[in-house]
């Protein structure tokens, strides 16, 4: 199965080891490291659970079986906290293949977590960026730093 990211009420920022992300229409946000940014990763790169999962055995040097069960229980997190939603366009299959990293040392495991923060919610939800109407933005171009 295949997941994508529930914009535009969900941001996300790769930072190293640990990925932030903000749901702007319920003024949470959240951060995850390690393994669950591994995840967060395969799933932002299109990757099948079971893509994922192999991923993490490899990475983690860590049974199938519970890289899959990790997988599997970090997805349902996210997804209970809507921060992904099932492809309904996905077609099947693996769109990469996963491989270590170039150090191709393996790291310690610890099972994926994420951790929630609600104590700027009401300044996030007071934020003027979500009555900004997209369509009224300027075009994107080369010089002001964005893709047309």
């Amino acid at each position: 199965m295949r997941y994508q990211i529930n914009r535009p009420s969900v941001l996300d920022e790769i930072i190293e080891h640990e990925v932030i992300l903000i749901d702007l229409d319920k003024g949470v946000y959240y951060n995850t490291e390690h393994a669950g940014a591994d995840i967060w990763r395969g799933l932002k790169s299109g990757w099948d659970d079971a893509a994922i999962a192999e991923y993490i055995a490899c990475r983690y040097s860590i049974g199938t079986e519970m890289a899959r069960k990790s997988v599997d229980d970090f997805i349902r997190t996210l997804e209970s906290e809507q921060l992904i939603i099932k492809d309904p366009e996905a077609r099947g299959g693996r769109t990469m293949e996963p491989r270590l990293e170039e150090t191709g040392a393996p790291l310690p495991f610890e099972l994926p977590r994420i951790f929630k923060y609600t104590d700027l919610k009401e300044l996030l939800l007071l934020d003027p960026i979500h009555d900004i109407d997209t369509s009224e933005r300027p075009p994107r171009t080369p010089e002001n730093g964005r893709p047309k």
